[in-house]
C-alpha cells in the first residue's frame, strides 16, 4: 500500500511450546532446519516439514550439549555445531559462550560424527583457529576446510 513494503499470509508456529527458537536455511522447498531450547541449556536441531507441518528431532535430546547453526549440504548431509564432549555454562553466566566443532549427521539425523577438532590440541586443525579464537564456535566455525568437508 502506498509504496510502504508489508508482509500478508503470515503464519505463527511453534512445534515444541515455549523457549527459544532459531531458524536455519531450508533444505528442500518444503522444510527447513532450526534449534529449539526451552532454557538455554541443551539445544536440538530439528526439521520442520512445511507441507505436512510435522517437525523431527535430529539430534539426541541430551539437556548438557548444545547443538546449533545447522546447514543442509547439497548432498542432502547436515553440518552443524556441537559442544559434544565440552562443559557448558551455567544458565545465566554473563559470557554464554561455550566451545564446540562441527559435526556432519545425514539427513534424518543419523550417523553423526565430528569432522573438525579446532578445540583438540596437537590436532592438525587446532592450528588453524588463532588462540584468542580458538573456543569460541562462532570464529571456529568460520574457517574453511581446504579441500571441502569430509565425508
Amino acid at each position: 500500500m502506498n509504496g510502504v513494503p508489508m508482509l500478508k499470509h503470515v503464519h505463527y508456529w511453534r512445534p515444541n511450546g515455549d523457549g527459544f527458537y532459531e531458524t536455519h536455511p531450508f533444505q528442500d522447498s518444503c522444510s527447513f532446519l532450526y534449534t529449539h531450547h526451552r532454557n538455554r541449556v541443551g539445544m536440538d536441531i530439528y526439521r520442520h516439514n512445511l507441507c505436512t507441518n510435522e517437525s523431527h528431532r535430529l539430534t539426541n535430546g541430551d539437556s548438557a550439549i548444545c547443538e546449533e547453526h545447522a546447514t543442509a549440504l547439497p548432498d542432502g548431509s547436515i553440518i552443524w555445531i556441537s559442544s559434544r564432549g565440552y562443559e557448558l555454562p551455567k544458565p545465566g553466566a554473563p559470557d554464554w559462550s561455550f566451545k564446540g566443532e562441527l559435526w556432519i549427521m545425514n539427513q534424518d539425523g543419523s550417523g553423526p560424527r565430528q569432522i573438525a577438532f579446532f578445540n583438540t590440541p596437537n590436532h592438525t586443525h587446532h592450528d588453524l583457529v588463532p588462540g584468542e579464537a580458538r573456543g569460541k564456535y562462532w570464529k571456529a566455525a568460520s574457517i574453511e576446510m581446504q579441500g571441502g568437508y569430509p565425508h
